[in-house]
């Protein structure tokens, strides 16, 4: 995990159904970061997006 993640939650099972999100409260998952510069924060979303994927068949 890269230290500027404090804190991070995936609420799915492989082979788990996923519906369409209606509000915040039906998300898939969360995480946390906390770090200086927006820059800085749009490399980190950027890779945890790399890392991270969803794949819907």
């Amino acid at each position: 995990m890269l230290p500027q993640i404090t804190n991070y939650e995936i609420n799915l099972k492989v082979g788990q159904n996923i519906h369409q999100m209606t509000n915040s409260w039906s998300r898939l998952g969360y995480y946390s970061i906390k770090c200086k510069t927006l820059n800085e924060l749009n490399q980190i979303i950027n890779q945890v997006e790399e890392h991270v994927k969803f794949i819907v068949e």
